[in-house]
């Protein structure tokens, strides 16, 4: 029997293992009058066997057959190259295969490796179609979405290379039982973003469950094997093109049933809702610490999916707000749930924002006899009213900046001069882009509200300025450097490779003193803080120590040293001062290579981050300036 003959009864044996036991004998006559008695003859052996075996053969016994045909593959062990990777070491496994760190040797990061099963390199038409949904997915490009790398094939393995996430799955965080209902919320905003991003794209991905979902320290979600998802309109194609039997199993074999929708359990056509019901399974189990089906096995769970009506579930008092929301995500008749992640998402921020009133309305009657007894000594001791920056007018706001950024130039180093109102002109550019974001609930790195930047910051800050205090720099340059860099997303990483917290190059973290093997220690926020502080005492010590000096190493450590050296060399040759940034900016155009726009906004972005961040309350920001900050607050 060759390979394709194992898989097409390896379909047909599944799904008989699907149907209660009264309905097999049924199916098999099927299966002969339509497949011919030797297939008939070989799935009723196999359900033979299973049912001597006490289920031994769930998990399909053709699939291992499979393995044990391909099972001569060399195994994967470390410092094999695989493209341009080389193994380190391995991650975990699973029922789609086997999971590797790795080192790509061409770009200096660390990947995952997935290695698919063998089952996948015995089937061309399989393997193809896999390659075109994986590159399918790869082009997806969201902060929520793990990013696909590239797919390859070496050693006569098939592997997918992505980025590599550290942190746990949603599954190991429900280990320790139900979340709060606001943190519970807050990933389950961020993958329907993620979702909402895919079905954009015309992916849905089929099989979300917490085992799917990775939460990084920083808070961050990703959404695991979108290498898995079909195109919304090859799954109808395909499921119409497909025999009954099989294409129920093509349907639910990337699933998982105690996640997939009801259609999906049926082997129905899919789109955006299956993955709208899988979220709704999700977040309920976040809310409650409990499965929505209870069936201990899958084949239960699949049979409860098809012939249910509906579903009993009930969320704790805490999270009532969210009944309406999961009312309309859990609606087994997929017309009448909600019809794509965005509205998903819409539907809970509303429930956030009803429950933010309901409370506020709630404290402010608690606090109303509190508020009169002290309101003598309010109006009495107070000080003026803080304008917010958003209320002031321009000439205001522009008065505003230029003091507030005269005052961090002093705080950088001797000798610090005022700005010109041009400089001040391009620092409030950037000031005002910040608050333009003021409003945004958007996840995504670069658009989110300065509220939840700079609460991120927050924590932070404290070691970030012990580090920079311990090797004499001020602790300003290491607390928006940070900003600037990555708003304090301490592992995100670059296209170029740039990783980490203050967005380390390969070759600068291992000059520094950082690790890339076995784990990468830039994204080790404790780590990296010192060896940014390493690298600006360095640059420090090519450039000089006083305030102008330190604007030339801000814009050094984003468009390198040698770059800068030269072009500050060049302003020296023509007797051009005062040595700093501002006057490299406005010679811009005598260098030979001029400035890349990334860097021109470099120092005026830095300064604008800075007047947020030492004057929150300006700003609308509940937290106190960032400086302040120190090793043992609460």
């Amino acid at each position: 029997m060759n390979f394709g003959q194992w898989e097409k009864i390896s379909v047909l044996f599944e799904h008989a293992l699907g149907l209660p036991r009264d309905e097999q004998a049924a199916y098999l006559a099927e299966l002969a009058r339509r497949e011919g008695q030797s297939v008939s003859d070989e799935v009723r052996a196999l359900l033979q066997a299973d049912q001597d075996s006490a289920g031994f053969l769930q998990a399909s016994a053709l699939r291992a057959a499979a393995w044990q045909m391909a099972s001569e593959v060399e195994p994967v062990i470390a410092d094999m190259l695989y493209g341009n990777y080389c193994i380190l070491s391995k991650l975990g496994a699973g029922g789609m295969g086997e999971v590797y760190l790795a080192q790509d040797e061409s770009l200096g990061r660390q990947a995952a490796l997935k290695f698919l099963p063998q089952v996948f390199m015995q089937d061309a038409v399989q393997l193809a179609r896999f390659e075109r949904e994986a590159r399918a997915a790869s082009a997806l490009n969201h902060p929520n979405i793990l990013t696909v790398y590239e797919i390859g094939q070496a050693h006569g393995r098939a592997f997918i290379a992505t980025e590599y996430v550290t942190g746990e799955t949603l599954r190991e965080r429900l280990t320790g039982g139900k979340l709060a209902p606001e943190a519970a919320a807050r990933i389950a905003a961020q993958i329907a973003e993620a979702l909402h991003a895919a079905h954009s794209a015309g992916l849905i991905h089929r099989d979300l469950k917490p085992e799917n979902v990775m939460l990084r320290p920083d808070g961050y979600v990703k959404l695991l094997d979108f290498g898995l998802a079909k195109p919304i309109s090859a799954e109808a194609s395909e499921t119409r093109n497909l025999p009954s039997s099989i294409s129920h199993l093509q349907s639910t074999l990337m699933g998982t049933p105690h996640y997939m929708s009801p259609e999906q359990a049926r082997g129905a056509a899919l789109d955006a809702r299956s993955d709208v019901w899988s979220l709704g399974v999700t977040f309920y189990e976040m809310l409650t610490g409990e499965a929505l089906l209870k069936e201990k096995n899958a084949e239960a769970a699949l049979r409860r999916l098809r012939e249910a009506e509906s579903l009993p579930w009930q969320l704790p008092h805490e999270a009532r707000r969210f009944q309406p929301l999961l009312q309309q995500a859990l609606a087994i008749r997929s017309e009448r749930r909600l019809a794509s992640a965005q509205e998903f998402l819409s539907v809970l921020r509303r429930a956030n924002a009803r429950t933010s009133r309901r409370h506020g309305f709630v404290s402010a009657a608690l606090l109303t006899l509190t508020l009169i007894l002290l309101a003598w000594w309010r109006f009495a001791s107070a000080p003026p009213a803080t304008p917010l920056y958003w209320d002031m007018n321009e000439a205001a706001q522009t008065a505003f900046v230029a003091t507030a950024s005269d005052g961090l130039a002093q705080r950088l180093g001797a000798n610090a001069r005022p700005h010109s109102p041009e400089q001040i002109v391009r620092i409030k550019k950037y000031v005002d882009e910040f608050v333009r974001r003021r409003d945004s609930l958007s996840t995504t790195p670069g658009k989110e509200s300065p509220k939840a930047v700079y609460a991120r910051a927050s924590v932070y800050a404290p070691f970030i300025s012990e580090a920079f205090r311990a090797h004499q720099l001020p602790s300003v340059l290491g607390l928006y450097v940070a900003v600037v860099e990555t708003e304090y997303h301490p592992c995100t990483q670059s296209a170029v490779g740039a990783k980490g917290l203050f967005s380390f190059m390969p070759q600068t973290a291992e000059r520094f003193g950082l690790r890339l093997t076995p784990q990468d220690e830039r994204c080790d926020p404790h780590k990296i803080a010192d060896a940014a502080a390493r690298y600006l005492i360095h640059l420090r010590e090519r450039f000089g120590a006083d305030a102008d000096a330190m604007t030339l190493a801000l814009v050094a450590y984003n468009a390198g040293e040698t770059y800068v050296g030269d072009n500050v060399a060049r302003l020296q040759a023509l007797d051009l001062a005062p040595l700093n940034f501002w006057t490299l900016l406005e010679h811009n155009d005598r260098q030979a290579t001029p400035l890349r726009p990334e860097s021109q906004s470099y120092v005026p972005r830095f300064w604008a981050a800075a007047v947020l961040g030492e004057h929150p309350q300006r700003f609308g920001l509940e937290i106190q300036p960032l400086s302040a900050y120190v090793m043992g607050m609460n």
